[in-house]
């Protein structure tokens, strides 16, 4: 490849990772400024002022962790988010689309149980995990609770079957919801 291409590509690339960082810093601000604030819509003023305290807070933090973990950790973390996502949301949100028996008690507790699932594998099970958060170590003094083949399984094969499995289960022994789509015309009503 030509030099001017490659400089084109990673060009490309920073501008992603900017734009990235850019919704990050958004979504941690706007968690804190109206999530975290049940306020928010009375105090405007008091909204702002926790965003941007919110930005400060998320910018300290990410420039800390990123200091203290190992310069390999970007591909691990987004591993990390992305298995955690599916294990906590994804049964639930097939449901929610395809099967309209399932009930909201079971898609809590498939959220629930696939979230704590995946963090246990990855804290305390998986090696590759568990020996960069340390946890375990310094817990237990081992650095996984398992031994072979588990610590090389990936966390979501194991998590997002009993998130749901439990989506399932849950939903049979709940008694069902109705499901009631608005009418055309209260919808448009409103």
């Amino acid at each position: 490849m030509p030099s001017w291409l490659a400089y084109l590509f990673l060009l490309g690339l920073l501008a992603a990772a900017m734009s990235a960082l850019s919704g990050q810093f958004h979504m941690i601000s706007t968690s804190i400024s109206y999530d975290l604030n049940p306020s928010s819509g009375k105090n405007h003023h008091r909204a702002v002022a926790l965003g941007r305290i919110g930005i400060l807070a998320g910018f300290a933090l990410t420039m800390f962790v990123a200091f203290q973990l190992p310069g390999s950790i970007i591909p691990i973390a987004t591993s990390i988010f992305f298995g955690l996502c599916a294990a906590g949301f994804l049964p639930m949100y097939v449901a929610a689309l395809y099967w309209h028996r399932v009930s909201t008690i079971a898609a809590v507790l498939s959220m629930f149980v696939g979230t704590i699932t995946y963090a246990y594998m990855v804290l305390f099970v998986h090696a590759k995990e568990a020996t960069i958060f340390g946890l375990c170590k310094m817990l237990f003094g081992v650095p996984t609770l398992s031994s072979a083949p588990w610590t090389y399984i990936d966390p979501m094969v194991v998590a997002l079957p009993v998130s749901a499995v439990v989506l399932v289960v849950v939903t049979f022994l709940t008694k069902p919801q109705p499901f009631n789509l608005p009418s055309t015309k209260s919808a448009l009503m409103k």
